[in-house]
């Protein structure tokens, strides 16, 4: 990062602190303080800044995360910065003076904004998403429109989502659809062998490939692209499971060569709950009946995806600032905060006794979401000491693989955070 960049930064991160924080801080002495820290930032390089504890506390006060419990789940869902949920609020407000017509017509007009600053993130056009409610709303609109024939195949893991598998399950039951499973090694294997994997189950049957960006459970992260380069020369659609990695990975998704990619904002973005978004390649869209009605249904316009009925358009408002707030750290930044937090918490507990984690540590691999286990306690039983005893809460993974707890911090976390479970895994190992 240049002087300017680094300049650009703090001014930013600066503005960011006084649309979403300051407001709501309980005195002024608080919000000059802020100011003043960062200030203290011009010159860091960008390796000092993702390690700079200061800065990233500071951060931490632009939210209204707990201070008693420790929240490490934010890859089930994450919390909104206190600006954003004041937009929320508002724009809310607003539409109870006159709901048909602030609602229906005058706030609509500003999703148009919201949508452009949503394709600029995701480095698309605005015509090539559309705003969903979650990831598994956006999926479903692929999984149940494409227009398949008895014993057409549908290539997917063990590992993906698991109302994402119920979808697909259902699917096969009703239109007789053969499902071809793939067991996924989640901690050895590497990126050619997840390839092959994929590749070897394509037939001149296949006709989806669903693909889970980074694996939920323990944070692998899938090689998307080469996966979609395959299934492209093989003339197959690609459906990409993005709920975690947009917004906490630096990438364009048309640069991942899919047709489609459905994520959810109301995690890594930290947008508001309930709301997503579908990407979808033109070409592709028109092949797909949208799981709703809607007028022309083998339109290639990614909008007959959004003829849903009343939605809670508050909600989808508050995306911008969202946006606006995720910007003023910037993508790369990000990525490489929530990679340095998932490192620093592993170093913490990897050599304990009994301790294995089970996530790839090299960075294409993962970022910022990881899974570790003791074999000297039940995953249930570790989660409940870490829940009970230190207010940590962290998701309880159980598969045939691992079993253990997945750990998820965010840029509302800080390393003093982490020391606390740190020394609760020492406590626990009597190390």
């Amino acid at each position: 990062m240049n002087n300017k960049n680094r300049r650009n930064f703090i001014k930013r991160l600066t503005a960011t602190l006084g649309t979403f924080s300051l407001a709501s801080l309980p005195g002024k002495a608080d919000a000059v303080a802020m100011q003043d820290a960062w200030q203290q930032f011009k010159s860091l390089p960008e390796e000092v800044a993702v390690t700079n504890e200061k800065l990233w506390q500071q951060i931490k006060q632009a939210f209204s995360v707990s201070s008693n419990l420790l929240y490490l789940n934010s890859a089930g869902l994450c919390p909104q910065p206190k600006g954003v949920q004041q937009t929320v609020e508002s724009y809310n407000k607003m539409a109870n003076g006159a709901p048909t017509y602030y609602a229906n017509r005058m706030l609509r007009q500003d999703l148009v904004i919201v949508k452009q600053k949503l394709a600029d993130l995701a480095g698309c056009d605005s015509s090539d998403i559309a705003l969903q409610a979650n990831t598994i709303m956006a999926m479903y609109h692929v999984i149940f429109g494409l227009n398949l024939q008895p014993g057409d195949e549908i290539i997917l893991t063990k590992q993906d989502y698991s109302s994402v598998k119920i979808a697909y399950e259902q699917l096969a039951k009703r239109d007789k659809i053969k499902l071809v499973w793939l067991d996924l090694d989640l901690v050895e294997s590497n990126e050619a062998a997840i390839v092959e994997q994929f590749a070897k189950a394509i037939t001149p049957r296949t006709r989806l490939i669903n693909i889970t960006h980074m694996i939920n459970w323990t944070g692998l992260i899938l090689p998307v692209k080469k996966i979609c380069d395959v299934a492209r020369e093989k003339n197959v659609l690609t459906l990409v499971d993005g709920a975690q990695t947009f917004a906490h990975l630096d990438f364009n998704i048309p640069d991942l060569g899919c047709d489609f990619f459905a994520t959810s904002l109301h995690k890594w973005l930290c947008a508001p709950f309930g709301t997503g978004m579908l990407y979808g390649r033109k070409s592709s869209v028109a092949k797909v009946y949208p799981l709703y009605g809607a007028p022309d249904p083998t339109s290639d316009n990614v909008g007959k995806f959004e003829h849903v009925g009343t939605i809670m358009t508050a909600a989808q408002l508050g995306i911008s600032s969202a946006i606006d707030f995720h910007h003023h750290i910037g993508s790369a930044l990000k990525e490489k905060r929530l990679r340095y937090l998932k490192n620093y918490w592993i170093r913490g507990i990897k050599d304990l006794p009994g301790v294995q984690i089970n996530t790839p540590t090299a960075a294409e691999r993962s970022c910022g979401v990881a899974h570790f286990s003791y074999d000297k306690m039940t995953s249930y039983d570790l989660s409940l000491f870490l829940s009970s005893k230190h207010r940590i809460h962290a998701l309880r993974v159980n598969l045939p693989q691992v079993k253990g707890i997945r750990v998820s911090p965010n840029v509302f976390t800080t390393t003093r955070d982490l020391d606390r479970l740190i020394k609760a895994m020492h406590k626990v190992a009597k190390v």
